[in-house]
Protein backbone atom coordinates (compact mmCIF):
# COMPACT_ATOMS: atom_id res chain seq x y z
CA UNK A 1 0.00 0.00 0.00
CA UNK A 2 0.90 3.78 -0.50
CA UNK A 3 2.30 5.09 2.68
CA UNK A 4 -0.43 6.04 5.19
CA UNK A 5 -0.04 8.89 7.74
CA UNK A 6 -1.78 8.15 10.73
CA UNK A 7 -1.40 11.09 13.58
CA UNK A 8 -3.15 12.80 16.50
CA UNK A 9 -4.10 16.05 16.13
CA UNK A 10 -2.72 18.53 19.11
CA UNK A 11 -5.63 19.34 20.84
CA UNK A 12 -6.44 15.69 21.12
CA UNK A 13 -3.14 14.93 22.90
CA UNK A 14 -3.66 17.74 25.28
CA UNK A 15 -6.46 15.22 26.59
CA UNK A 16 -3.45 13.14 27.32
CA UNK A 17 -4.73 10.98 24.41
CA UNK A 18 -1.48 8.34 23.32
CA UNK A 19 -1.93 5.99 20.15
CA UNK A 20 0.09 3.35 18.27
CA UNK A 21 -0.98 2.51 15.17
CA UNK A 22 -0.07 -0.59 12.83
CA UNK A 23 -1.10 -2.09 9.33
CA UNK A 24 -1.68 -5.39 8.81
CA UNK A 25 -1.86 -7.01 5.30
CA UNK A 26 -2.92 -9.78 3.66
CA UNK A 27 -5.17 -11.73 6.17
CA UNK A 28 -7.31 -14.74 6.36
CA UNK A 29 -10.60 -14.09 8.58
CA UNK A 30 -12.21 -16.89 9.94
CA UNK A 31 -15.40 -17.29 11.94
CA UNK A 32 -13.91 -18.70 14.55
CA UNK A 33 -9.81 -20.91 15.46
CA UNK A 34 -9.99 -23.10 18.46
CA UNK A 35 -6.99 -22.19 19.42
CA UNK A 36 -7.63 -18.34 19.57
CA UNK A 37 -11.12 -19.84 22.09
CA UNK A 38 -8.96 -21.20 24.05
CA UNK A 39 -6.91 -18.13 24.37
CA UNK A 40 -10.25 -16.38 25.79
CA UNK A 41 -11.43 -19.26 28.48
CA UNK A 42 -8.43 -18.80 29.86
CA UNK A 43 -8.57 -14.67 29.99
CA UNK A 44 -12.12 -14.72 30.61
CA UNK A 45 -11.62 -16.99 33.94
CA UNK A 46 -8.87 -15.03 35.10
CA UNK A 47 -8.63 -11.53 34.00
CA UNK A 48 -7.91 -8.13 35.96
CA UNK A 49 -8.80 -5.40 35.41
CA UNK A 50 -6.32 -2.44 35.18
CA UNK A 51 -8.14 0.26 37.30
CA UNK A 52 -5.37 3.16 36.71
CA UNK A 53 -5.83 2.75 32.60
CA UNK A 54 -9.27 2.79 32.69
CA UNK A 55 -8.91 5.92 35.84
CA UNK A 56 -7.12 7.53 32.61
CA UNK A 57 -10.18 7.35 30.37
CA UNK A 58 -12.43 8.35 32.41
CA UNK A 59 -10.24 11.66 33.32
CA UNK A 60 -9.95 12.40 29.54
CA UNK A 61 -13.97 11.69 29.16
CA UNK A 62 -14.42 14.04 32.34
CA UNK A 63 -12.59 16.97 30.03
CA UNK A 64 -14.55 16.25 27.05
CA UNK A 65 -17.64 16.22 29.05
CA UNK A 66 -19.80 14.43 26.28
CA UNK A 67 -22.31 11.20 26.46
CA UNK A 68 -21.23 8.68 26.25
CA UNK A 69 -19.08 8.52 29.89
CA UNK A 70 -17.24 5.28 29.73
CA UNK A 71 -14.73 4.01 27.27
CA UNK A 72 -15.39 0.57 24.67
CA UNK A 73 -13.41 -1.44 27.41
CA UNK A 74 -16.19 -0.94 29.76
CA UNK A 75 -18.11 -2.76 27.47
CA UNK A 76 -16.22 -6.17 26.99
CA UNK A 77 -15.90 -6.26 30.51
CA UNK A 78 -20.10 -6.27 31.18
CA UNK A 79 -20.26 -8.71 28.40
CA UNK A 80 -17.88 -11.21 30.39
CA UNK A 81 -19.61 -10.22 33.19
CA UNK A 82 -22.55 -11.38 32.33
CA UNK A 83 -22.50 -14.03 29.88
CA UNK A 84 -18.85 -15.34 31.28
CA UNK A 85 -17.37 -14.52 28.03
CA UNK A 86 -16.44 -12.81 25.05
CA UNK A 87 -18.37 -12.62 22.22
CA UNK A 88 -17.06 -14.95 19.26
CA UNK A 89 -17.33 -12.82 15.69
CA UNK A 90 -14.21 -13.50 13.47
CA UNK A 91 -10.72 -13.91 14.32
CA UNK A 92 -9.56 -10.94 13.96
CA UNK A 93 -12.50 -8.60 16.13
CA UNK A 94 -11.74 -11.87 18.67
CA UNK A 95 -8.19 -10.92 19.00
CA UNK A 96 -8.07 -7.54 19.83
CA UNK A 97 -11.41 -7.58 21.84
CA UNK A 98 -8.97 -10.12 23.71
CA UNK A 99 -5.82 -8.00 23.98
CA UNK A 100 -8.51 -4.94 25.04
CA UNK A 101 -10.08 -6.65 27.74
CA UNK A 102 -6.48 -8.18 29.02
CA UNK A 103 -4.88 -4.92 28.88
CA UNK A 104 -7.79 -2.83 29.52
CA UNK A 105 -6.98 -0.70 25.99
CA UNK A 106 -9.05 1.15 23.85
CA UNK A 107 -8.23 -0.69 20.30
CA UNK A 108 -9.71 0.04 16.88
CA UNK A 109 -9.27 -1.78 13.54
CA UNK A 110 -10.36 -0.49 10.18
CA UNK A 111 -10.64 -2.28 6.44
CA UNK A 112 -7.67 -0.72 5.17
CA UNK A 113 -9.44 -0.97 1.30
CA UNK A 114 -12.52 1.12 3.06
CA UNK A 115 -10.12 4.02 4.45
CA UNK A 116 -9.19 6.78 2.10
CA UNK A 117 -6.47 9.27 2.98
CA UNK A 118 -4.75 9.70 6.02
CA UNK A 119 -6.12 8.37 9.78
CA UNK A 120 -6.40 11.10 12.52
CA UNK A 121 -7.11 11.50 15.69
CA UNK A 122 -9.10 15.14 15.95
CA UNK A 123 -11.96 17.16 17.95
CA UNK A 124 -14.72 17.23 16.08
CA UNK A 125 -16.62 20.16 14.28
CA UNK A 126 -20.16 18.73 13.93
CA UNK A 127 -20.24 18.43 9.97
CA UNK A 128 -17.99 15.22 9.75
CA UNK A 129 -20.04 12.58 8.01
CA UNK A 130 -20.89 9.43 10.13
CA UNK A 131 -22.90 6.26 10.24
CA UNK A 132 -22.92 3.98 13.69
CA UNK A 133 -21.93 0.32 13.17
CA UNK A 134 -25.16 -1.48 11.28
CA UNK A 135 -27.07 1.18 10.51
CA UNK A 136 -27.12 2.78 6.93
CA UNK A 137 -28.76 6.50 7.80
CA UNK A 138 -26.09 9.17 8.88
CA UNK A 139 -26.04 10.23 12.36
CA UNK A 140 -25.21 13.67 13.68
CA UNK A 141 -21.78 14.09 15.52
CA UNK A 142 -21.08 16.38 18.50
CA UNK A 143 -18.71 19.34 18.27
CA UNK A 144 -16.44 18.90 21.00
CA UNK A 145 -15.53 15.18 21.25
CA UNK A 146 -12.73 13.18 19.82
CA UNK A 147 -12.99 11.06 16.62
CA UNK A 148 -10.97 9.07 14.57
CA UNK A 149 -11.54 10.33 10.84
CA UNK A 150 -10.37 10.39 7.00
CA UNK A 151 -10.94 12.44 4.12
CA UNK A 152 -14.27 11.36 3.73
CA UNK A 153 -15.44 9.86 7.36
CA UNK A 154 -15.95 9.56 11.04
CA UNK A 155 -14.02 6.31 11.28
CA UNK A 156 -14.83 5.65 14.94
CA UNK A 157 -16.75 8.45 17.40
CA UNK A 158 -14.54 8.91 20.92
CA UNK A 159 -13.57 5.42 21.90
CA UNK A 160 -17.00 3.72 21.42
CA UNK A 161 -18.75 4.62 18.76
CA UNK A 162 -17.60 2.33 15.21
CA UNK A 163 -18.18 3.66 12.29
CA UNK A 164 -19.89 0.69 9.65
CA UNK A 165 -18.04 2.02 6.44
CA UNK A 166 -14.82 0.31 7.63
CA UNK A 167 -15.92 -2.52 9.70
CA UNK A 168 -13.40 -5.31 10.39
CA UNK A 169 -15.72 -8.28 8.69
CA UNK A 170 -14.56 -11.86 7.69
CA UNK A 171 -13.98 -10.61 3.80
CA UNK A 172 -11.35 -7.57 5.30
CA UNK A 173 -7.73 -8.14 3.55
CA UNK A 174 -6.34 -5.61 5.04
CA UNK A 175 -6.11 -3.96 8.70
CA UNK A 176 -5.26 -0.45 10.06
CA UNK A 177 -5.39 -1.40 13.70
CA UNK A 178 -4.51 1.54 16.88
CA UNK A 179 -4.46 0.97 20.94
CA UNK A 180 -5.37 4.07 22.46
CA UNK A 181 -3.99 4.87 25.48
CA UNK A 182 -4.03 7.87 27.58
CA UNK A 183 -2.08 10.04 30.72
CA UNK A 184 -1.59 6.62 32.64
CA UNK A 185 -0.17 4.29 29.81
CA UNK A 186 3.37 3.90 28.82
CA UNK A 187 4.49 3.68 24.81
CA UNK A 188 6.34 0.44 25.89
CA UNK A 189 2.34 -0.91 27.55
CA UNK A 190 0.94 0.20 24.17
CA UNK A 191 3.41 -1.56 22.06
CA UNK A 192 3.19 -4.89 23.95
CA UNK A 193 -0.28 -5.08 23.33
CA UNK A 194 0.00 -3.92 20.00
CA UNK A 195 2.04 -6.38 19.11
CA UNK A 196 -0.03 -9.58 20.93
CA UNK A 197 -2.85 -8.44 18.59
CA UNK A 198 -0.65 -8.41 15.73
Amino acid sequence: FSNIKCSIEPAVEKLGIKVKFAEIIGLNIKKKHMGLEKLKDSLEKKFKINEKVLEGYDNYNKKLNVDPKKCSVYNLIELVKKGGKLPTINTAVDSYNLVSLKYSLVVGAHDREKVKGPVRFKILNGAEFYIHLFKKEREQVNTGEFGVVDDEKVLCRLDVKQGDQTKVTDDTKNIILYVQGNENTSDEYLEKALEEIC
